[in-house]
This record gives structure tokens, C-alpha cells and sequence, in this order.
């Protein structure tokens, strides 16, 4: 009877230790990584809905956005930043989805001077429309050139998306060519900065591979009021109306998840 209970004494305690061993080895997550935000950590009524949208508990906070491009036209940013507004996100150029022709957003330069002046966090995406990889390429050469080493703060975003109003050159793409394109994009990119991408639930489940997003962050777009996706994301666009303090028309609104 008693070597009957030293073994099963035995067996709990290498249980135990084994355990323990791999928790110890688990890789835990960094401050610098995306949100799981459907997680069961997160407790969507701790969502405040005021003037912009927030999110606070014991381990998260956030910070509000705001992305712009041209369409936007001349913005004060400091009714912006006193608005309470903390980072923006804007356009650094473009390809055309008919002819495919690259162009510098007009009001990038203003806008990056601007937002600066005025402490706000900086990011850029490129509104991309590259059908291969050496388009996908040029339109990352394209940036670096407009960006002319001015500092940013957030990750470069790559922001394909299919067209609905008009056919579209990128009409026909694969989901392995838009993955492809990304990672082209990245390639250009990724020693010098972070990057990430940005997609809604379309573009997630039908024009990129899982796989993508194991390696770069997201920035999801969704106009909900919680985010509702199984994907990882370090920014959730909740709306492309919002209204904010020294912005004429609609802006998209966006927040911002980071660790304590």
C-alpha cells in the first residue's frame, strides 16, 4: 500500500514539474504586440462611447485616431490634438485602380508638418493597388521616396482593398498574389521600419492568407460597435463618419489598444 501511494506521490509531482517547465518556456507576450481583442480578457462594456470611442481595464489602455488623405482637403490640426485626438494616421500616396499610375497624396507633406507641430503621433499607409509583386515593390520604393527619412511613429501600413464602385485593375487577384504583393511590400520595408496591414473581414477571409498575420500586425476595420474578428489587431477603425474639431467633412475614427 505505501509504495502504491509513493508512486502515485511520485507521478503528481513530475506532473507538476513538467508543467511548470513548459509554462516556463511558453513565449509570453510583449508590450509591442497586437491585442487579442476578442479575447475573453476583454470586457466589451468597458468600451466608452463618448465623443470618441476608449478602452481602459487593469492591464490595457488606449489612445484615439484619426486616418486622413487628401479627400479630407485642409484640416487645423490643432483643433484636432485639442479635441483630444493622439495619433494620426495619413496617406502617403497611391496607385490608381484603372491606370495604375503612382501618385504623392497632395496634402501629405502639410499634413506630416502639421500633425508634428503639434505633438501628434504620425503613421502612413499606401493605398495600394499593385497586381504583383514588382508593382508591390515599386509602390514601397515610391514611398521611401516621399517619406525622405521623416520620422514616423507607427507602423507603415500596407492598405490594398478591392474596389466596389468600378471595375478595377486588381479585380482578379488570388488571394496567394494579394498575400504575395504584401510581403513584397514588406520586403522593401521591414529592416528600417514596422509595418502592418490594413483589411476588414472581407479582405481577411478572401484576399490574404492566415498565415500572413501570424508574422505582421493589423489594423481591422469593421463599423460595429465591438470589433468581430478572430484575427490579432493593434487598431480597430470603427467608423468612416465621425466628426471631429477642426476637420470639415467625415473622418474615420480609430483606436488604439496598447499594454500597460
Amino acid at each position: 500500500m505505501k509504495k502504491k501511494i509513493l508512486k502515485i506521490s511520485l507521478f503528481i509531482i513530475s506532473t507538476c514539474l513538467l508543467l511548470a517547465l513548459i509554462f516556463l518556456i511558453m513565449p509570453k507576450e510583449k508590450d509591442d504586440e497586437p491585442v487579442i481583442i476578442n479575447d475573453s480578457l476583454y470586457d466589451y462594456s468597458l468600451i466608452r462611447r463618448n465623443t470618441f470611442y476608449s478602452y481602459e481595464d487593469d492591464n490595457y489602455y488606449s489612445k484615439i485616431g484619426i486616418d486622413i488623405s487628401e479627400h479630407n482637403q485642409d484640416i487645423d490640426f490643432k483643433q484636432v490634438k485639442d479635441s483630444g485626438i493622439e495619433f494620426v494616421y495619413m496617406r502617403i500616396g497611391w496607385r490608381g485602380y484603372l491606370n495604375g499610375q503612382l501618385h504623392e497624396d497632395k496634402y501629405f507633406k502639410t499634413y506630416y508638418k502639421n500633425a508634428k507641430e503639434n505633438d501628434l503621433l504620425v503613421g502612413v499607409y499606401f493605398f495600394s493597388q499593385a497586381i504583383n509583386e514588382n508593382e508591390a515593390i515599386e509602390e514601397a520604393e515610391y514611398l521611401l521616396k516621399i517619406l525622405n527619412d521623416r520620422e514616423i511613429d507607427l507602423p507603415i501600413v500596407y492598405d490594398f482593398e478591392y474596389i466596389l464602385e468600378d471595375e478595377a485593375r486588381s479585380d482578379n487577384l488570388s488571394k496567394e498574389q494579394c498575400s504575395k504583393n504584401a510581403l513584397a511590400f514588406f520586403s522593401v520595408l521591414e529592416n528600417d521600419y514596422d509595418v502592418a496591414i490594413y483589411a476588414n473581414n472581407v479582405l481577411l477571409n478572401d484576399y490574404y492568407d492566415e498565415e500572413l498575420f501570424n508574422d505582421y500586425k493589423l489594423w481591422f476595420a469593421q463599423y460595429n460597435d465591438v470589433p468581430n474578428t478572430s484575427y490579432e489587431f493593434f487598431i480597430w477603425q470603427y467608423t468612416n463618419v465621425g466628426k471631429v474639431a477642426g476637420i470639415l467633412n467625415d473622418t474615420d475614427l480609430d483606436i488604439m489598444f496598447l499594454n500597460k
